[in-house]
């Protein structure tokens, strides 16, 4: 399976061998968008990182309750380049401070967008921690990511 442009993709697993896995994927330097709260994520060529915090001050980071602006902020990449891959890992986050139906809403409508733009998104998702309900909706709208845990060198599956 590959990843292809204007499609929605779902990456279930555990949550660091799912990072470790999508890290291998952006390791091409395909222009990548990547929304998180993870305090350090290493700088990949190619790719942006747009952080995700409550925290005051902290540069280039947008509030967690802010949804409006992930859509804005992809739009903003993909205008740049309608090849590039939006990885958004920070659900969990996002459902504690907004609830899984503005998150839903959200997510449709970031989905909307990079699908408008020609890119790819993936969705990061800790099935043993995600709301049930919020999975249920991604399996529905989005493909599975093809990841089986071992595999984080798959050089084909990135294409546009």
């Amino acid at each position: 399976m590959r990843v292809e442009r204007g499609l929605g993709y779902l990456a279930l697993g555990p949550a660091e061998d799912t990072l470790a896995f999508l890290r291998s994927l952006v390791g091409d330097r395909r222009p990548h968008l990547w929304i998180t709260d993870r305090a350090s994520l290493p700088s990949e060529e190619g790719g942006r990182v747009l952080r995700i915090s409550t925290l005051p001050g902290l540069e280039g980071a947008v509030d967690p309750k802010r949804l409006g602006d992930l859509r804005a902020a992809a739009a903003a990449f993909l205008s740049g380049d309608d090849s590039g891959l939006v990885i958004l890992d920070c659900l969990e986050y996002l459902v504690l401070h907004n609830g899984a139906d503005r998150v839903l809403r959200a997510l449709a409508d970031l989905h909307d967008e990079v699908t408008m733009h020609g890119g790819s998104l993936i969705v990061l998702v800790d099935a043993h921690s995600a709301n049930p309900r919020l999975v249920a909706w991604l399996e529905r709208e989005l493909d599975a990511l093809p990841f089986d845990g071992a595999s984080t060198g798959q050089a084909d599956l990135l294409s546009a």
